[in-house]
Order: structure tokens, then C-alpha cells, then sequence
């Protein structure tokens, strides 16, 4: 099956992930969010994260969740050992306490956005708002320096994007990504192509071609207000593929017969349901 993507009313709907007594201005996040396309699946949006993460951390259910048992239990596993094991390390490379790094980096405002592939996968790009155009150089040079990779820089239009590959360890496979500063915009993907076609977007005088133009995800915008902690805004269209769905209901293809034959009521009526999604 094939992705059908409306392109006149892309069909979003629209949850609040957390809440927070925060206040900001949208224009905040426009800047980020006009670098999205309007066929992406999914758009996070996370204004003041560092703001966020204290509001977290005074709240009532924190306090509870940091004297809890099973909170207890994480702080003697492997994981909160290796999230310690990686602050020490930005500590170390970027002379700036963990929480400082974050903050300057990812302070302002993150987007993460998500487009389907071919097949049933999803690809993601992150774009993070630094506080300054410096401090996100002395951040990319800390990583840098954290294990040295190899890095090649590919000219794009007026660009330049780099390519990161990082060499294999024992039982872990060699990683690429790929990243781009637009200012103090980070740009940062596993998908090369994402990376690219972000810097077209960026390029356009209008947004005509993001997610950002499309009346409905202003609708819901504008129903949430200002208050929220993070935003995520989902194009049930972009997962119809994944989840065997078409949005019309037809297909005519002997192998889409075939499945359809074969779907049981309970999985017929899940796909009604979702193709009923606004």
C-alpha cells in the first residue's frame, strides 16, 4: 500500500504530552517548526526545556516519584549509571556542569519531527534552538571531542552539513549522523536526506511548504493555549501504510484483497475507526 498524504487538509490530531504553568510565545517555537514538512507524521514540540525540567522537579509527583521504591531501584541500575557516566563525561569535555550544557543548548526550544518511509519505518530529525550561536559551537566541539569521529563536510545550495560517522565498538555498530547549524539552530538526523531537506525549508521566504501553514495544525494550536510543557501534534494519514490502513477504504490490488480477506472483524473495525480519525 501507499501513503496517502492530503495535501489541501492534512488530517492532524493533537495531545498535550505534560502540562506546566509555563508561558511562552509561539513565535518561540514558529522558527523551528516552519522547518517541518507538512507530511510529517508526528511534530514534538518542547519550549524552555530547561524551564520545564524544573518545574518537573519542584512538582508534587516528583518529590513523590524521588522517594519511591521503584525510583530507589533505578538509581542502582545500569542506566542511571550510564546517563551518570555521560554527564561526567560532558562535564569533562565542555567545562560546564551537565544541566549548564543542556540548558544552552536545548534551552530554548526543541522540535523533533517524524516522517514515514517506505515499509513500516519512521525516520526523525531533531532541531534544537541554542541560547547563542557560540555556545552551540563550544557544544558541537565538546561532542566532538567526546570520542573522536570522523567527520566529512558536504556543501548543500548555500549550506554545508557535516557527515559523523563514528567507528564500530565491541557489540555496537559503527554510527553515522548527520548535522547542520542554521545560526544558533541545531539541526540533527540519522537520515541525510532529512537533514537536506530541512535546509530547503529553511531556505523558502515563505513556509509554504511546512506543517506550520496548515490550518488545521493552527487550529489546534490555538486550542491549547500557552500553558503547556510540550505539544505533540500526530497526521494519522502518514501511519496508514504502517498500520495496513487506507484512508479511502479501497485498494485495488489482488494482494490488498487477499489481506483484507484474511482481517478478522475486530482488525476491520480498528481500521475503520482510525480511518476516521481528524
Amino acid at each position: 500500500m501507499t501513503i496517502l498524504i492530503r495535501s489541501i487538509r492534512p488530517l492532524l490530531l493533537c495531545m498535550i504530552v505534560a502540562a506546566a504553568p509555563l508561558l511562552y510565545g509561539d513565535e518561540v517555537m514558529d522558527r523551528l517548526v516552519r522547518l517541518v514538512g507538512r507530511d510529517a507524521g508526528l511534530c514534538v514540540e518542547v519550549p524552555h526545556l530547561d524551564e520545564s525540567l524544573t518545574a518537573f522537579e519542584q512538582g508534587e509527583f516528583f518529590q513523590r516519584l524521588n522517594h519511591s521504591k521503584i525510583y530507589a531501584e533505578w538509581k542502582t541500575g545500569i542506566h542511571h549509571r550510564k546517563l551518570a557516566e555521560l554527564a561526567a563525561l560532558v562535564e569533562k569535555h565542555s567545562g560546564k556542569p551537565a544541566r549548564q550544557f543542556v540548558r544552552e543548548v536545548f534551552g530554548t526550544a526543541v522540535v523533533v519531527a517524524a516522517y514515514p518511509e517506505p515499509g513500516s519505518k519512521m525516520s526523525a530529525i531533531l532541531m534544537s534552538e541554542a541560547l547563542s550561536r557560540e555556545g552551540l559551537e563550544s557544544a558541537i566541539g565538546a561532542w566532538n571531542r567526546v570520542e573522536p569521529p570522523q567527520i566529512e563536510s558536504i556543501a548543500f545550495s548555500t549550506h554545508t552539513y557535516y557527515r559523523r560517522t563514528c567507528s564500530p565498538k565491541p557489540g555496537h555498530p559503527s554510527v553515522t549522523l548527520y548535522y547542520a547549524t542554521l545560526g544558533r539552530v541545531l539541526l540533527l538526523s540519522d537520515r541525510e536526506e532529512l537533514v537536506r531537506r530541512t535546509l530547503e525549508l529553511a531556505d523558502q521566504k515563505k513556509p509554504a511548504g511546512s506543517v506550520l501553514e496548515l490550518p488545521a495544525f493552527q487550529q489546534a494550536r490555538r486550542s491549547l493555549g500557552g500553558s503547556c510543557a510540550a505539544r505533540a501534534y500526530l497526521n494519522p494519514r502518514a501511519f496508514d501504510a504502517m498500520l495496513g490502513v487506507m484512508a479511502n477504504g479501497s485498494d485495488s490490488s489482488q494482494h490488498a484483497t487477499q489481506s483484507k480477506a484474511n482481517e478478522s472483524p475486530a482488525c476491520r473495525t480498528i481500521q475503520a475507526a482510525w480511518r476516521r480519525c481528524e
